[in-house]
């Protein structure tokens, strides 16, 4: 089970997250969804270890140590940030030594998320001159080099740009991922409706409402509704 207890991180004076709480337990998919500044990005980022100041406390299986390093979580940030004259297979491999895979696990690992990703034609292909929509999947297939031994998925618009068709393949595969916890921010609630067992609302860095039965429309009304309320 992954805790998130009372979160709290400003920048200056602005409360990015404010006493933010949930749970998440293993082979859940739960969505986190909120406009633009509401805190999901630094949300993802504290538990990733990659923000260390903030206050309260974030815990997984009873163990607070396990965001410390990446080695046991899989984190897609929104916007990747690598060199652009690395190809898809360097990507991957800086990935894997990051996660500190071993050799026989990541070309395991690798063959099989190609063949997921669909990406053998263009694994010696710079990132500078990949599409919008190869290059979020080579990140994506990037971001899942550990997979075999992370507990944690922290996808962060993981669909941006991606087709329809690979959109589908992906969400179904996720699906499977049954001793897994992942957690899934995206601006296109459609995904989220397909994917998620659960979705929390969040504004203002505050949890807005949880959702446990996601039925098709239901999602973007309560979105609305938070959107649109003046009155917390």
């Amino acid at each position: 089970m992954l805790c998130v207890k009372e979160i709290y991180k400003k920048y200056g004076d602005i409360k990015a997250l404010d006493g933010l709480s949930f749970e998440a337990n293993k082979g859940e998919i739960v969505g986190i969804i909120g406009s633009n500044g509401a805190g999901k990005t630094t949300l993802f980022r504290i538990i990733a270890g990659l923000i260390k100041k903030y206050k309260g406390s974030i815990s997984i299986n009873n163990k607070t140590s396990f965001f410390k390093s990446l080695e046991f979580v899989s984190y897609l940030p929104e916007e990747p940030k690598f060199r652009e004259e690395f190809n898809v297979n360097q990507l991957f491999k800086t990935h894997a030594l990051l996660y500190r895979m071993k050799k026989d696990q990541i070309y395991k690992q690798k063959t099989e998320l190609i063949k997921l990703f669909n990406l053998g034609s263009c694994i010696k292909q710079p990132l500078s001159t990949l599409s919008k929509g190869n290059r979020k999947r080579a990140y994506f297939m990037a971001a899942l080099a550990n997979l075999s031994k992370s507990d944690l998925l922290l996808l962060d618009e993981p669909f941006d740009g991606i087709d329809p068709e690979k959109r589908v393949r992906i969400r179904r595969y996720l699906k499977t991922l049954k001793n897994k916890i992942i957690l899934l921010s995206s601006h296109t609630l459609f995904d989220v409706e397909k994917i998620a067992d659960r979705v929390i609302l969040i504004k203002d860095g505050k949890k807005y409402k949880e959702i446990k039965d996601i039925e098709p429309t239901k999602l973007e009304d309560e979105f609305m509704k938070m959107v649109e309320d003046k009155n917390e």
